[in-house]
């Protein structure tokens, strides 16, 4: 999708008070990040073989990933800034709303007060709109502007509630050097998933020390179970410290007051997972990574590669970037031969 024209230089304005207070702005911002360039949304929110199919057939198409997925200057966001955020560091909430405008309920103010915590949350972004193209980068650019704005602490968090949950599980498992972690209302998508890749290296051990809280109504049984099994893929990934709360006589809604601040109190202040506790997960976890690769090798040694593939694939979507050099190593070998399937 071409960038469209530029416009010309927006300052910060106040245009509406949408939730009745006179600190809820509406703002343009111009903060670069290169989080949001388009390859590298690709790479990361995609599984490996995906993104390069897709960047292999970009090129073959010439189309050029090159520079960011959009102008900021020319989106909106809802800011809330809490006054004692003017003057000290605070934490930020990035908001990605199911429908097109970015919600912030009056009963938020308070509780945002309390945690000296900002809210920014991107407009035309729903539940409609591409996740790689819109929705994350859109994430992205609403951090970057409240980090050019505000002096922050550690307590970045994305957010979201029923697309917008599913959108913000997949920007924080793709950017953890953003993110501290997140808070996902009513759906989430847990990493190592048909979904959400798992990366390796340096990706890994800052989405492993993440903070995510998960949170569903007991009338919303269908999302329940999408979030007991998003809950279940953190922690086979050894991302521990994940909490699944669930609100007694809810359906599928926004959070009220009270549930967000009994949320952000966990990101900041619940339990944590015992370093003895991610070390002995972590040595489950590569046994288990190396043990979906034998399958392949099992596969290949009879001359199946159709089944060695399925296997490898099986095994990529599972571990991602902990199988990433087997997976590069063993892909030519599943493939079958140029010309077989005329044969």
């Amino acid at each position: 999708m071409p960038i469209r024209p530029l416009l010309a230089a927006l300052a910060l304005a106040a245009v509406t008070q949408p939730a009745g207070a006179a600190d809820v702005i509406e703002v343009a911002f111009d903060a670069p990040t290169p989080l949001a360039e388009r390859a590298l949304l690709a790479e990361r929110l995609l599984h490996g073989y995906q993104a390069t199919r897709v960047l292999a057939l970009a090129g073959a198409r010439g189309i050029s990933l090159a520079g960011p997925a959009l102008d900021p200057r020319r989106e909106r966001w809802r800011v809330y800034a809490p006054d004692a955020c003017h003057d000290g560091p605070c934490g930020v909430l990035v908001w990605i709303d199911p429908s097109r405008d970015a919600t912030l309920p009056r009963d938020w103010l308070r509780v945002l007060d309390a945690h000296q915590m900002i809210f920014v949350g991107a407009h035309d972004s729903g539940n409609e709109r591409d996740l790689v193209d819109r929705r994350v980068p859109l994430a992205l650019f609403g951090l970057a502007g409240i980090e050019a704005r505000h002096a922050l602490d550690q307590r970045r968090y994305v957010a979201g509630f029923s697309g917008g949950g599913r959108a913000a599980s997949r920007a924080a498992a793709a950017f953890p050097e953003a993110f501290a972690g997140g808070l996902y209302v009513a759906t989430a998508d847990g990493p190592g998933t048909v979904d959400v890749p798992l990366p390796g290296g340096d990706g890994l051990a800052r989405l492993r020390a993440q903070r995510n809280y998960l949170v569903v109504g007991d009338l919303d049984p269908v999302n329940f179970q999408i979030l007991r099994d998003a809950e279940r893929a953190y922690r086979r990934a050894c991302a521990l410290d994940v909490e699944l709360a669930v609100v007694r006589n809810w359906s599928h809604r926004r959070p009220d007051g009270r549930t967000l601040d009994r949320a952000l109190d966990w990101l900041e202040r619940g339990p944590r997972a015992a370093p003895a506790a991610h070390q002995a997960c972590s040595r489950e976890a590569e046994s288990a990574a190396r043990a979906a690769l034998a399958p392949v090798h099992t596969a290949l040694a009879r001359g199946d590669r159709a089944a060695a593939k399925r296997a490898l694939l099986a095994a990529h979507v599972a571990w991602g970037g902990m199988v990433a050099a087997e997976f590069a190593r063993l892909l030519p070998e599943v493939e079958e031969p140029e010309g077989a399937a005329a044969r």
